[in-house]
């Protein structure tokens, strides 16, 4: 919250009363914050998960390790069955870590396109895994 006051205090001559109130402005500086926060700890959350693992035991269960690369495998493989569109954002989405609309900025799509395409590969993806 701090970090997003001192924005604020530092980009105040960048307000315009006209694309929005300062209430809307204010909120979007703190959702843009907060967004920035989370992905930083989620980044440094997965790293120092899988660090410590392989230190303190030698690594992942061996037979857990060939089921997730087996899963994996699958995953990547019923992946690659999806159309193109859906495809692509999924990809942007979970592995670019890219938010719907950056996505939809990038794809020169709507961003309820974008969604659709997200929602309909994931269903697509979790009938396959089911099935598999």
């Amino acid at each position: 919250m701090q970090d997003a006051f001192l924005d604020l205090w530092r980009s105040a001559g960048a307000f315009d009363s006209v694309r929005c109130s300062v209430a809307g402005w204010l909120h979007t500086l703190v959702h843009r914050r907060a967004v920035d926060a989370a992905r930083s700890s989620a980044r440094r959350q997965a790293h120092s998960q899988s660090f410590p693992d392989e230190l303190v035991d030698g690594g992942p269960d061996p037979a857990d390790a060939a089921l997730t690369a087996a899963l994996g495998r699958a995953a990547l493989d019923k992946l690659r069955e999806l159309p193109m569109p859906q495809r692509r954002a999924l990809v942007l989405a979970y592995w670019g870590g890219y938010t719907m609309t950056e996505i939809a900025a990038l794809e020169g799509a709507p961003v309820g396109t974008v969604k659709t395409r997200c929602r309909a590969g994931l269903s697509r993806l979790r009938e396959a895994m089911a099935a598999a």
